[in-house]
This record gives structure tokens, sequence and C-alpha cells, in this order.
């Protein structure tokens, strides 16, 4: 018997076998139509892979119906995967078959061998493997909220300690009282009061962006929030005006939409709630030039944003990129839906990859990673976290439904990425996956992962799997983008944090002789020495939308040091007010006692200081020896104290333009730059630059640095105003607009004076207080306080 004729009893069998399940008559079943669009739901196609495992003596899990979703495609595949085996069942010979169709057995077999969903042709991605290995993207910046934590410190911690941060929404987000059943599902309710919430979703800085405080108030809480976090990223980079100026920057954000407008109405305008507006919005107040788009893939789209990034990159249309993805919720509406979808669990939990799942739960995030070529990040001095080796995307194609998930899709994926930037899956220790905590959902995943690595590797479980919604929830459009900051974290610290809420691993999975294993408990993950670990992460949109990423740790190059180190350390900072500008001292100190400064050269962080942010009116100088020292100073700044080493200034116009002092400036700071270990020269010259800085002047920082291999780090990032804004039919204890900060508009420069260029003090000019603190010459300070109009002390 030929082929065609064997694969028409496969056919017959399984529209038997739906006809016992579904009562309906085979001759009404089409096998070209989708199983859902025939009748089945989520339970009858688990009853539907039980009763065809017991049938034909395989082990078929119901996530083969996500890939060959009808009687067709999946007849195709049984016969395609399990040939010799269903030859033997029919009792194939050059004779007439003579079919032996099996009892149903009421026990299910123990799985030996997944029948999963394998790519019979590859989808096409969006980027074509080529005949080079694409450029590695660094990931040169980070910053974010999430529930529960106001940066990715808080973040990690949360994920290093296991912590769920999912809680009961509170009342003042929004009454959810009124739409809650705890029973069954009726129209027009939740089944969920639970979510992961980022703390201060009504706070705003403002003025900080030239925002009028009334405009505030009506804005998408997404524009206001993300603006803040662009903002730090590009902090966190060593982003200032000098690297703005000289690189062209492009931002690409995911989001999908917002119901804030509904509670606006109409008191808000077009551009407050508008998705465009909300990639914009940065772009506009840095006046950046690169490309600009709001991305909405549905769950997917944080991904996406940051492999268009990529695209963008190698591709020359921009030379740093800002990819971003948020979400926040407002009114119990979504919940609603979602429930009405049965997506959500009805206990709070997600329960990924264990056999209670039970739906998802919503979150909340606002992410933003900067990226750069690697080359060029090299070449410019950028601190590195991480580099991408590797991203694609593509589509489900046609499946059970709109919203239904395709393993052949997810899979095929997989495959074009490793191939496309060369990497083995076998050197893959650890994936953030999907995970959104239902069970069939899950169990699509890991087998369409099983099947992606089956090609490559025949290792069992080496690599972990791991779900951040176990932690955050469902963050929706930011979900893909919370797993590549928890990835990133897991390389900084060497550990791979636990998936929360496993017990019994999900039933629907073939756990057996799989490359994967559910890491439920945080384990070390060291560097080994000359190799870097690969690392992966993986979103699904509702939409179809697929993407995965690989990730890469970093070592950083050894770059040349001064041979001794300077005689004294500038610092400098400056807000755009002086409460702000407190809070920034107050945060380097803590980060250089016990935070991510501790191990700091102080030289990487006076040179970020200056060459890696924005300056601002508000400013303060010191002039330290020590690490020591430059703490004890940077404290006295902050309570106010003075002594001859501190200087603070107001700026009282946008630049200083005196060409004479400009060009004194740098000739200083070259000749500074010559001998940073001749104390008395090297302090007294660093005193003089600060007291220009804190006039409004600008510092060369290449010249100051050139010779001591001063490189940008990540230091602490703007402390914005807590100010609140809400609409008024919302969170009513919160008024429109409070907290009006110092206003951002500066007088008119006074008349400059006369200026005298101040010669170098010489070393025997120089003396000590009684307090062991050097004492500058009176002479220089008199040519100084002459030439910026500053006191010599100064007090906050």
């Amino acid at each position: 018997m030929g082929d065609i004729d064997m694969e028409q009893c496969i056919e017959w069998d399984l529209k038997d076998q739906v006809h016992q399940l579904l009562k309906i008559a085979t001759n009404k079943i089409d096998i070209y139509e989708n199983l859902v669009d025939i009748g089945f739901d989520s339970i009858s196609l688990t009853q539907l892979a039980k009763s065809l495992s017991a049938h034909f003596g395989l082990e078929l899990l119901p996530a083969v119906f996500f890939g060959y979703p009808t009687i067709e495609k999946l007849g195709a595949y049984l016969w395609q995967e399990h040939r010799t085996f269903l030859q033997d069942i029919y009792r194939v010979s050059n004779e007439e078959p003579v079919l032996n169709t099996p009892n149903v057995v009421e026990a299910t077999p123990q799985p030996t061998v997944a029948a999963v969903a394998k790519p019979q042709a590859m989808p096409a991605i969006s980027v074509v493997p080529g005949t080079t290995i694409p450029e590695p993207i660094a990931i040169i910046g980070m910053s974010g909220r999430f529930a529960g934590a106001r940066d990715i410190e808080g973040m990690w911690a949360a994920l290093a300690g296991g912590h769920d941060a999912i809680t009961e929404i509170p009342q003042e987000r929004f009454d959810w009282r009124p739409y809650y059943s705890m029973g069954n599902m009726e129209a027009g309710k939740t089944n969920c009061k639970w979510s992961g919430l980022v703390p201060g979703i009504e706070e705003f800085d403002p003025l900080f962006f030239e925002i009028p405080p009334k405009q505030a108030a009506t804005m998408d809480p997404r524009q206001r929030l993300l603006l803040q976090e662009a903002w730090k990223a590009l902090e966190d980079a060593g982003y200032g005006a000098e690297q703005l100026k000289a690189n062209k920057t492009g931002m690409y954000v995911g989001a999908e939409e917002s119901t804030y407008a509904g509670l606006v109405g109409n008191e808000g305008n077009l551009t407050g709630n508008n998705n465009a507006i909300l990639a914009a919005r940065l772009s506009y107040f840095l006046n950046l030039s690169g490309a600009n788009m709001a991305i909405n893939t549905a769950c997917s789209s944080g991904l996406v944003a940051v492999h268009q990034a990529c695209l963008s990159l190698r591709h020359a249309e921009c030379d740093t990129a800002i990819a971003a993805a948020v979400n926040l919720l407002f009114t119990p509406e979504p919940y609603i839906a979602m429930s009405q979808a049965g997506m959500l669990s009805p206990n709070g939990k997600c329960y990924s990859f264990d056999k209670r799942a039970n739906g998802m739960v919503p979150g909340e995030a606002v992410t933003v990673v900067v990226l750069k070529r690697l080359s060029k990040a090299i070449a410019d001095g950028d601190a590195i976290y991480a580099t991408i080796v590797g991203s694609g995307l593509n589509y489900d194609g046609k499946t059970n439904g709109i919203t239904a998930p395709s393993g052949i899709a997810q899979a095929a994926l997989l495959q074009s990425v490793y191939d496309q930037c060369r990497v083995n899956p076998a050197n893959i220790d650890y994936i953030v996956t999907h995970g959104t905590g239902t069970p069939l959902g899950d169990a699509v995943e890991i087998s369409a992962l099983q099947d992606a690595f089956k090609p490559y590797t025949n290792q069992q479980s080496y690599c972990a799997l791991t779900s951040s919604k176990t932690n955050f929830g469902h963050t929706l459009a930011a979900s893909g983008m919370v797993s590549l900051i928890g990835l990133v974290q897991s390389f900084q610290h060497d550990l791979i944090p636990a998936s929360l809420h496993c017990a019994e691993e999900n039933n629907h999975v073939n756990w057996n002789n799989s490359p994967f294993y559910v890491n439920k408990a945080s384990k070390p993950w060291l560097p080994v020495p000359g190799k870097e670990r690969l690392g992966a992460v993986s979103a699904f949109g509702m939409s179809g939308t697929n993407a995965h990423l690989v990730l890469q740790s970093y070592t950083p190059l050894s770059m040349p040091r001064e041979k001794q180190p300077p005689a004294a350390y500038l610092l400098v900072l400056s807000a755009k007010s002086s409460a702000a500008l407190k809070d920034k001292l107050t945060d380097m100190v803590q980060a250089m006692e016990s935070g991510r400064l501790v191990q700091a050269n102080l030289t990487d962080i006076a040179y970020t200081l200056l060459a890696g942010r924005h300056h601002f009116r508000y400013r303060c100088a010191a002039v330290a020896s020590t690490r020591e020292d430059a703490i004890h100073q940077l404290k006295q700044l902050a309570n106010g104290v003075s002594n001859l080493h501190l200087f603070q200034g107001e700026v009282l116009n946008d630049s200083r333009n005196q060409s004479t002092i400009k060009t004194y400036i740098n000739n200083l700071a070259a000749q500074l730059n010559q001998s940073p270990a001749n104390g008395q020269v090297y302090e007294e010259g660093l005193a003089i630059l600060a007291g220009y800085y804190c006039q409004g002047y600008e510092l060369p920082a290449g010249l100051l640095y050139a010779t001591l291999g001063a490189q940008r780090i990540h230091l602490p990032t703007y402390p914005f105003a807590r100010e609140k804004y809400w609409v008024k039919a919302s969170l009513a204890n919160l008024p429109v607009v409070v907290l009006t900060p110092e206003p951002i508009e500066v007088p008119k420069a006074p008349k400059p004076p006369e200026v005298i260029e101040p010669p170098i003090a010489s070393p025997e000019k120089k003396a000590t207080n009684g307090n062991g603190h050097a004492k500058t010459n009176q002479y220089l300070i008199a040519l100084l306080c002459s030439v910026t109009g500053l006191p010599r002390r100064s007090s906050m």
C-alpha cells in the first residue's frame, strides 16, 4: 500500500477520535478546519491528546495541537515523524493492510518520547542569516521601575531574594470591588484582584523636562515615567551633552494601548495620551535626530523594540539606540477583559511550569536599555554590561485561534537566531522564558525549546529555565525587557535566581531526556576563565509575533592606568534645584560607602561626573586627596558644612562665553594633566577649576584626564522630584498639582569681573593648617576670587 493510503488510514482514525469526544458525525468533520473551530477547547484538547496517545501507543502532548491545529496537518505530522512505528501498527506489507485499532485504555502511559512540534519549513524572519555573523550589540545603560522596586537594584534584590512582589490592588489605584467575582465568571466581572504594581506611579518632575505642571496631571503616566527612566538610562551609560552631540540617537518603545485617556476625558490634549508622543517625548526634549517609533505587538513589544534597535544600529541608521517598554494599569477594564478570556489567576500566583498553573497576574514595569554596536562602544570608552549576539522575530501564522501560540513558529525562530549568530545551544546555560503560567502556554513554549535544541545537543538537564513573571507578574508589553534586564543582572551578579511557585512540574511537558530544568532555587553562575557565558530570553505576543534574543556576558578589556594615582580628585555635581543637588550628594555617598561604587576607581568616578553628565544651574565641587576624603567632603557639602576644598554656586545664565577665561581653563587643564602627581600644583589647580565650574564654565574633561586612563562608569542617576500628579477622577486622595519646585527661569548674569590670569602656584608657596588640610596659597585664591567672583569657602 502506498503512503497516500496509509495517510488516509491515519485520517480516518483521527476523525473517529474527534467523533468520540465531540459526538460529531465523521462525514461532517472538515480535516482542514482548525480544531478550535470544530469545537475543541483547552480541556477537550488535553482529552484528545490522552485518547490519541492510548490509541496509537505514542505519548502525544497537548502542545502538539498548537503546531498542527487541523486533522490534515496532525495526520501529516504523525506520518512524517512516526512512519516506522505506524507502519508496524497497521501491519503494512506489499499486500493489503490489516487495520488494527487498539482499544482506548483508561490509564495514560508515562511519558517516554515527546511527540512535540518540529518545524517543517523555516518561516521568514526579520534578519536573514548571511555569510557573516552580525556584529554584537553592547548594552551600555539600563534603568527601570518594577513591581515593588524603584530601580534595577531593587528589582535584582527581589529576584535574588526570591521575593513575590504581587499584591492586592489598593483601592486608591482603582476600586475593583464592584467588578470582582470569586465564583463563576459573570459578564463585566473579574476574578483577579492582584497585580504587580510599581511604586510612585503618580510621581513626576515636570519642570525638569520643561513641562507645565497643569499639563502633567492629564499626561499619561507612561509618558512621565518613561521620560525619567530613559533619562536615567542615558546617565547610567555615562551620556551627557558631549556624548549626545557626538552620536545620532534613536528611540524605540514597546507599548500597548492605555486606558488613562478615559480617565482624563476632555481635560487632556492630543499629545498627552498618544503612543507616538510616548516615544517622541525624550527625543524632542534632547533634540535627538535618530529614528523614533512606538511598537505594539502585544506582549512581545519590548523585545521587538530591542530587535528593531539592533537592526538600526547595524544598518547605521543611528549610532546609539534607546530601547524601552512600558506597561501601567489604571482601570479595571483590562482585568475584566482578560478574566472573560480566562487568562487570569484567581489566587494571584503565577505558577509558571507548575501543574497548578491557572493563569497569569498582570504587572507593571517601565524598562529602558541603551544600546550601541560593540566596536563603537569599545572605541568610545563606554561601560558595557553585556552584549546581544543575536535576535530575531517571526509570526505564528494561522493557528487554533488568533491568540493561540504556535510551537512550530517558536522553534523555527529559535533555530534561525542560533544559526544566524552561530551559537550552539549546547553552550546556553540559562533561558528567561516567556513563562506566563498557563497550562498549555507553558507546555507549548517548553516543547518548542526542546524541538529547537534537538538538532544541536543531546545533553540533559543543563539549561536552567526561569520566569520573572513569578516575581513581578506579567508586564505585557514590557515583559520581555523585564526578562532581559534580569538576565543582564544575572551576568553581573554571577547568579541564576529562582523561579518561584514551582513545586511539581507541568505534566503536559515531557521533562525526561530534556536539556532543561526549572531552576527552583538560586544558584551560582560563575564565569569560566577565557569563556563568556550565554543566556537567552523569549517573548511571545498575543498578536502572534514572537521574539528571541541571545545575550553574552562581557569581560572588559584591560586598559592602561596611571602608574601613580593623581595627587587629588575633582568631583563635580549639579542639579536643576538645590534639593535635588543635596539628594545627588547623598546618593553618591551611599554608593561609595556601601553601594555599587565601593570598589570603583576614584579617577573614573571623577571623570564620569564631569564627562558623562549634563551640568545644570545648581552646582557644587570638591577637591579631595583620597577616597575617604572624597566621601567626607561630599558629606560636608550635603550637610551644608564649608571648608577650604568645597565650592558651590548658582549659574545665572546658560553658559559662560568669556573667551579669555575659556582659553585659560583649557591651558590650565593641559598643564595639570602633565603633572598629576605634583601635589601642591595639582591640588591648587583643581581648586581653581572647581571655582570656574561653579561659576558656569565648561571644563575640558578630555584635556584633564587624557593621560590618567580614566573611563566612564555606571554612577547613581538623577534624583527626580516626587511631586504627585493625577486626574481628579482617580486617586482622589491626590490633588491635580502639588509641590511646585523651584522655577527654572534664571536671572540675567551680572557684569563679569575683570579677567586676571592666575599662574600655577609653586610648591614652596604651600602650607598646611592646623587640622591637616592643605591651605591654598593666598595669592592664588585672591586671583581666583577676582576672576570668578566666588568666595573661597562655601556652604549649602
